[in-house]
């Protein structure tokens, strides 16, 4: 009962619970390695007059509606608000994309 309680919103399947675990590590790895190249590499290319939403702003609003809309995975609030969390953050963080987007567009 235990593990099964552990496992959250993976699949219980030892074949392919191995596969979703590398694949979750890889990502991460990977999310950071761009982080870490925006902040460095190419922090030149970054365009201060462009950036019209503010970060702290789609934190904030993801952090509430996760706080009042979260699932019930595996009966964590810890877990289930984080989980929610990052997904409600990267939702919104694409209307500062579509944004942005949108303000190119419409100067050509």
């Amino acid at each position: 009962m235990v593990v099964a309680a552990m496992q959250g919103y993976l699949p219980y399947d030892r074949t392919g619970n191995v596969v979703f675990k590398v694949q979750e590590l890889l990502c991460t790895g990977l999310s950071g390695y761009i982080l870490y190249l925006i902040t460095t590499r190419f922090r030149s290319s970054y365009e201060h007059d462009l950036d019209v939403v503010k970060c702290y702003y789609l934190i904030s609003v993801a952090f509430v509606v996760a706080l009042v809309f979260h699932p019930n995975l595996n009966r964590s609030f810890i877990a289930d608000f984080a989980w929610a969390f990052t997904q409600y953050l990267e939702t919104i963080a694409l209307l500062a994309q579509f944004k942005l987007f949108h303000k190119k567009v419409a100067e050509y």
